[in-house]
């Protein structure tokens, strides 16, 4: 038996493997059968995200309520005045 020594790349991994070689000592593929296509996966397509929805942006109409326009410091300073009252009121009849 005469061993050629003259190398060939495997048609599947792409390793050198001898030109008499039968199987890819590789990656264990046969080199006489045509190679199997491979299935292919079709994803159907995603739809685009959709858009954010736009903020709700309430806008007062004219002066609005009091106690819309009311802030924090107004409040806390409203607390204070009213509290001065109670204990100035709560002074006189003692």
């Amino acid at each position: 038996m005469i061993k050629s020594e003259i190398m060939k790349s495997c048609s599947y991994c792409g390793e050198p493997i001898l030109e008499i070689a039968i199987k890819c000592k590789h990656c264990g593929e046969y080199l006489d059968r045509p190679r199997a296509p491979q299935p292919q996966i079709v994803h159907p397509p995603t739809p685009p995200p959709a858009p954010a929805p736009a903020p709700i942006i309430v806008e007062p109409k004219g002066e609005g309520c009091f106690l819309q326009t009311m802030n924090v410091g107004c409040m806390i300073t409203a607390g204070i005045i009213v509290f001065a009252l109670i204990m100035l009121g709560l002074s006189f009849f003692r």
